[in-house]
């Protein structure tokens, strides 16, 4: 359902956004990446598609992983999972349906390099960050998760 909100709210933002829009430190204007973060790779859409449907797979194993173990983990230990499959799925939709991800907003400060993002892009940011936490503090319970020795 997440996926299908963030897919709506791309929808939505392609329509009301004309022309570049500053509101606080945000900019929202359209942008059409072909590529994977930062619009890399955008020469080689074939291999933006594979590296996207292989992490969509990996993704999934760990949700469905992490799910089967519900009632014996931290129900945090579902989160991380479930952010990654939601924002990959929502920008493979739109790949696969655009040709391209459709970035909107943008955080505008002299210290940043501008670049633009998505809903989906900010899921799979705090998703990686929360597994990257669980992976430092607490590996005991991905051994259990992932049954790693």
């Amino acid at each position: 359902l997440v996926s299908i909100a963030c897919f709506v709210i791309k929808t939505i933002s392609v329509a009301l956004i004309s022309s570049p829009t500053e509101y606080f430190i945000f900019e929202f204007d359209i942008i059409k990446n072909k590529g994977l973060i930062m619009g890399w790779l955008s020469n080689y859409p074939m291999l933006v598609k594979a590296i996207m449907v292989g992490f969509l797979v990996l993704f999934c194993y760990m949700l469905y992983k992490s799910s089967r173990m519900y009632h014996q983990i931290p129900r945090l230990y579902i989160v991380a999972p479930w952010l990654l499959v939601t924002g990959l799925t929502g920008n493979m939709a739109d790949m696969l349906i655009n040709g391209y991800v459709t970035d909107y907003i943008s955080i505008r400060q002299p210290w940043i390099e501008p670049f633009f993002f998505n809903i989906d892009d900010v899921l799979i940011q705090l998703g990686a960050i929360l597994f990257t936490f669980q992976v430092i503090f607490s590996n005991s319970t991905l051994d259990k998760i992932y049954k790693r020795k």
